[in-house]
């Protein structure tokens, strides 16, 4: 059923249970002990929907520097991982989008989020140690981009998915921003990745699924 579908049973759970929050992780992610009282002592204005912290990723380092005190910033895109979710929130936004099964599932939650007037924010502290697969670092058309080594089937949803939300979602990124982002991706995929005939298969499939589904 998806990835999409799972997150919605467990909010749909949590709110029969009574509970204002929920917290997500992988089954490789290990989040520390204090992560909890972390983010909640940030938790200082009633519309914060969903908030993740700086990960630490056991192949490409931390995702960015950590600062020498916790404090929060508005962010665009959180992964699952790590995320404390505001399950009034998340139905205010109509739940996760079970079309898109699995990939950019997250991230198409934190722009409904933003765009009902509710903040996804970052709280600057380490506090999730995380691994992103099979990750091999690769220039691109002059940017450093990440070889995942993924079956055919997760690059047919990652387009697919990525399509439809530029789609869904058409004032998230800077016009020319789009083109470049999903080009680049395309390339990566095709040309450096393995078994590049299934890949492209999987890839124009994905492209065209993507733009032609009608956007939720």
């Amino acid at each position: 059923m998806g990835i999409a579908k799972a997150l919605n049973q467990i909010m749909e759970a949590a709110d029969e249970l009574g509970f204002d929050w929920i917290l997500t992780l992988d089954q490789d992610s290990v989040m520390k002990p204090d992560l909890f009282d972390v983010y909640f002592s940030q938790i200082r204005d009633e519309h914060i929907g969903m908030m993740n912290c700086i990960i630490h990723d056991r192949k490409l380092g931390y995702s960015e520097p950590v600062p020498d005190e916790i404090c929060t910033r508005e962010e665009k895109l959180l992964i699952t991982s790590g995320c404390l979710t505001n399950i009034h929130a998340w139905k205010e936004c109509g739940g996760f989008d079970e079309w898109m099964f699995i990939d950019v599932v997250d991230f198409d939650m934190c722009a409904t989020m933003q765009e009902k007037g509710w903040k996804t924010l970052l709280v600057t502290y380490p506090g999730l140690l995380h691994e992103t697969g099979y990750v091999t670092p690769k220039k691109v058309l002059g940017r450093e981009r990440f070889l995942t080594n993924y079956a055919p089937i997760r690059y047919y949803y990652m387009i697919r998915n990525w399509i439809y939300y530029y789609r869904k979602h058409p004032n998230q990124f800077a016009p020319d921003e789009r083109p470049y982002s999903v080009c680049t991706g395309i390339l990566t995929i095709i040309l450096f990745e393995n078994r590049h005939i299934q890949n492209t298969l999987a890839v124009f499939k994905g492209f065209l699924d993507g733009f032609f589904k009608k956007v939720r």
